[in-house]
C-alpha cells in the first residue's frame, strides 16, 4: 500500500506507522490523508475511525483491507472515515480511489455504498446544527441527543467541514446565510 501511495503521490511527504501508537506521536503532522489497515491487531476500527476524524477533522480517512462486510465498513464510514478500499483493487484502482477521496468524491469500486450524498448534512448533522444554533455545549448536545460529548464532537467537526468554517459561531452564521437553518 505505501508504495502505491508513493507512486500515486510522488511529491508528498509519506509518514509509516506500524500500529496506532505510533501515529498518535504523528499527531502534530495534519495529513491530508491517511490510509489505514483495516484488520491491524492492535486497534479497534470503529473507535480509530472516530478517533482519527477528532484529531485530523481536515484529512480524508480511508481504510484498507481484505474484509467485505458492508456493515462493519457502514460502521467505520459512520464514525468518522471517509471511505473504504478493498485489498482485491488493483493498484491503478486504488490510485483511482485515492484520487477520488482527495478531491471529496466517492469511491468507485469495491468500497462501501455511500451513506449519503457528500454535498448533504445527515439527519444527525443537521439536529447538532440545529442545537448548536440555539447555542448548546457538546455536553448538553449529547444529553438532548442521548449519545457521547465525544460522538457530538465528531459531528460538529463534520459540520464544520461541511460548512468550510472554524467555530461553531461562523458554522450557525454561514448555516443562516445559506438557507441551511432554520429548516422548516
Amino acid at each position: 500500500m505505501l508504495r502505491i501511495v508513493r507512486s500515486t503521490f510522488p511529491q508528498a511527504s509519506l509518514y509509516d506507522a506500524s500500529d496506532l501508537e505510533s501515529l498518535m506521536l504523528r499527531r502534530e503532522v495534519n495529513p491530508d490523508l491517511v490510509v489505514l489497515d483495516f484488520l491491524c491487531p492492535d486497534y479497534d476500527p470503529v473507535f480509530s475511525a472516530r478517533w482519527l476524524r477528532g484529531e485530523f477533522p481536515h484529512s480524508a480517512i480511508i481504510f484498507v483491507s481484505s474484509l467485505e462486510d458492508r456493515r462493519m465498513i457502514g460502521n467505520v464510514i459512520a464514525n468518522g472515515a471517509d471511505g473504504h478500499i478493498g485489498k482485491s483493487a488493483t493498484p491503478g484502482e486504488i490510485a483511482e480511489a485515492l484520487h477520488a477521496i482527495i478531491a471529496g468524491t466517492p469511491l468507485g469500486r469495491r468500497t462501501a455504498p455511500p451513506s449519503r450524498n457528500r454535498g448533504e448534512l445527515t439527519p444527525r448533522q443537521r439536529e447538532i446544527l440545529d442545537l448548536m444554533a440555539e447555542g448548546r455545549s457538546n455536553k448538553e448536545i449529547g444529553r438532548a441527543l442521548n449519545i457521547s460529548p465525544f460522538t457530538v464532537r465528531i459531528h460538529v467537526s463534520a459540520v464544520l467541514r461541511f460548512l468550510e468554517v472554524e467555530t461553531r459561531a461562523a458554522a450557525v452564521a454561514k448555516a443562516i446565510s445559506t438557507g441551511l437553518y432554520p429548516r422548516f
